[in-house]
């Protein structure tokens, strides 16, 4: 029988707990859970990083694919 190792999220996840663990506070203590200064940056960063004038955070992964079949 073949065995398949699955992905370790955890593992990846291990590696920047402190990032992530701060982030999480400074959304819970700003209040803001949807738009705000983290989406803002994160937008900012993201686009800067693919070389691009725009980057829209979105929910989910479903977001995401129904957001182009919304631009036309």
């Amino acid at each position: 029988m073949i065995s398949v190792s699955f992905l370790n999220l955890k593992a990846g996840n291990d590696e920047i707990e402190h990032e992530l663990k701060q982030a999480y506070d400074r959304v819970m203590a700003s209040g803001w859970y949807i738009q705000g200064n983290e989406l803002s940056s994160f937008e900012s960063e993201f686009a800067s990083y693919c070389q691009t004038q725009h980057c829209i955070g979105v929910g989910n992964g479903l977001d995401a694919h129904h957001l182009p079949a919304n631009c036309e």
